[in-house]
Formats: C-alpha cells, structure tokens, sequence
C-alpha cells in the first residue's frame, strides 16, 4: 500500500485537526521525493529512516524541524503497521540533537502595543475583510484554512488601502495592490493573495446590494481576542480553561477556575479592565468567552501581532510574558501564577530571561541579637 493511501486511511478514522493532516501529508510527499517514486510501506526501515533524516538535513531550517517531520513519518509507519502492512518501527531511531529552544512571549510593553492594535479595530473598519467575513463566506464551503487564508488576504489589502470602502476601490488601486505585493512576499504567495482579493471584489462588484456590510463580525472577533488576552495576562492560566470557565464562575472579581489538566481549583482577582473587556464580548452563552471562536481568535492575535510590530505569537505568549512579570518582581512566584504544581516546569519552558533573567530569592534574614 502507497504510503499516501495510508494516510488518507488514518486521517479518515482520526479527530485531528486540518493542520496537523496537512503535516502528516507532507511528511509523507518529502519520504516519496526522497525514494523518487510513491513510497510504499514496505519501504519503511531503520536504514531508509536514517537516510531520510540526512536527507531532510539540507532542506529544513533547524533540527526541531527535520525530527518533527520524522515523527510525523514514525506516526504513519506504526498505523502502517498496524494495517499490517509492515512491521513496527524499531524502539530506537535516529534523531537529530536539537539546540534548547529559546523562550519567547510579551513583555508588558508588547502587550500593551497588541491591545493598543485590537482597540483600533473595535473602532476602525476594515471594509473588504468585513464584506469577505459577513457577504462572501456565508455563501461558500470554505475550509477552515481557506476562511483563515483569504480573510488575512482581505486585511492586508484593507491595510494598503488604509480602509478604503469596497464601492470606492478602483481598478487602479487594485493594480497598485498587486505590484507592491510582488516586492513584499514570494512568488506564488503573491499569485494566492491576488486570487484571493480579486474573488471578493468581484463578489462585491457584481451585488448591488454587496458592497454594505455590517462589522458584528470582525468588531466581536477583534473584542474576544482582546478579552482573552486581558483575561490570560491577569490570571496567567490556561487558554482552554479560560474558554472554558462558565459564567457562575466569576463572582464580582473573583474567578474560580478548576483547571483541567491538574485538577486543582486556582481562585483569581480580575481587573476592571479584564471585567470591561469581558463586557464588551457579544455573547449570550454559558460561558464567559464563545469556545467556538478559540481557534479564529488566534488568527486575529497573530494579525494583530503583525500590525503592532511585536513577535508573532500564540496565546501562550501572553502566559509566559505575565509569569516571566510576575518573576521579576517577586522572585521565585511565577510558576504559582501560571498555576502549576511544582516549580520545576516554569524555568524550562516559562521564565523568558530577557523580562525575569536569573532572579533568585533571597532568604529571609533571621533575627539574631548582636554580640
């Protein structure tokens, strides 16, 4: 059996997520290039591994890469296996030593800029991303990846028209779009944001009625995002947990939260700049953040990001930045406000040096009469 076949048997009785199917699929395409035909199962061996792990050498950036795209090939070969179309890979293969990656997150200035970025958009339009987000998609089947895809599409040209209305874009400005694009990305990214950005216009330009949107969308979108991060730099928790906590959970100021990875119960006082942010979310549910809207609202994080001229980064950012805050100032406290059990985990993957360095407690001074 092809290994693409496998793959597309695995993916067909496994929940995982777009990206991670896109992974495995590729890892699998650079395995036939490697082979120079369809690779098949049978092909899988400790030595033909090995091979591949040189081979992926010249063609990733860094070690990190080249043993996820192992590990992603070592998930098929034991799902191969387990088709019994091969035998199981051996308990030990080759990996490449990887260099400890550094920690990276916000610092409070940071911080600070990217909430700066999300106010803006909860008063500035964006127009042609507006129209994509309440007239275009509804009326197609996208795909998670395609909606994320071409709404990013739709805001960088709202940002080189500095939010021009869709009836007042011209041809001209299109045009003027296109070839400072060929200047700032690669070819074919170029090729897809064109596409992208001249469907939706001419979507827009043959509806008559198109052209008015309503901003519910991108305006809520851009509140959640803003919420969620005032809630995580204040109580240092969990992303999952935090969309998680259901509305009985805040009592005035106090959250309590009962997290889902330890099982332990963390209590949180939020400030009324967390409380008016949560306010601001159009949200009737159960819960205090839409659960729906997680996966969307780190696109908007990582655009904003851009926009703010801060690292690009995922909401852990924000939970490493506030503990690695929280470190500076009160040595050896951080790993309690990430909510951890131990102290162990907080200086390997947590503290960023840069915001808490080498901070060391001091011990207390004990009281001892002079003489």
């Amino acid at each position: 059996m092809k290994l693409s076949e496998v793959v597309k048997n695995y993916l067909a009785t496994r929940d995982v997520c777009n990206a991670y199917g896109v992974d495995l699929e590729t890892s699998v395409r650079m395995f036939d290039e490697f082979q120079g035909r369809p690779a098949t199962a049978a092909d899988l061996s400790a030595i033909s591994y090995a091979d591949f792990a040189t081979w992926l050498k010249p063609k990733c950036k860094t070690a990190t890469t080249v043993n996820n795209r192992l590990r992603q090939l070592k998930t098929v070969w034991f799902y191969a296996a387990e088709l019994r179309q091969c035998d199981n890979p051996p308990r030990k293969l080759k990996r490449l030593r990887e260099s400890p990656a550094p920690i990276v997150g916000w610092n409070v200035e940071q911080f600070g800029k990217l909430l700066e970025v999300l106010e803006s958009q909860l008063r500035e339009p964006s127009p042609l991303a507006d129209y994509f987000l309440e007239s275009f998609a509804p009326t197609r089947e996208l795909t998670p990846e395609s909606h994320r895809v071409m709404a990013a599409a739709m805001r960088r040209f709202d940002r080189f028209s500095s939010n021009a209305p869709v009836a007042a874009v011209s041809l001209a400005m299109v045009a003027e779009f296109f070839t400072q694009l060929g200047n700032d990305v690669g070819q074919q990214t170029a090729v897809n944001i064109r596409g992208h950005v001249l469907t939706v216009l001419r979507h827009a330009w043959s509806s008559p009625a198109g052209i008015v949107t309503v901003r519910s969308s991108i305006t809520n979108d851009a509140a959640i995002a803003r919420a969620a991060l005032w809630l995580g730099w204040n109580t240092g928790l969990r992303r999952g947990d935090l969309f998680a906590a259901r509305r009985e959970a805040l009592a005035g100021n106090q959250l309590t939260i009962r997290q889902n990875k330890t099982g332990r119960e963390i209590r949180r006082n939020l400030w009324p700049q967390t409380l008016a942010a949560l306010q601001a979310v159009k949200h009737t549910g159960p819960t205090l953040l839409p659960r729906k809207s997680m996966r969307r609202v780190g696109e908007v994080i990582k655009d904003a990001c851009r926009v703010a001229g801060v690292p690009a980064g995922v909401f852990k950012f924000a939970r490493r930045g506030s503990a690695s805050e929280v470190e500076r100032i009160a040595p050896g406290t951080g790993w309690k406000h990430c909510g951890h059990t131990s102290p162990d985990v907080f200086p390997k993957h947590y503290a960023i040096q840069s915001i808490c360095g080498d901070a060391v407690p001091e011990p207390p001074m004990p009281a001892v009469s002079p003489g």
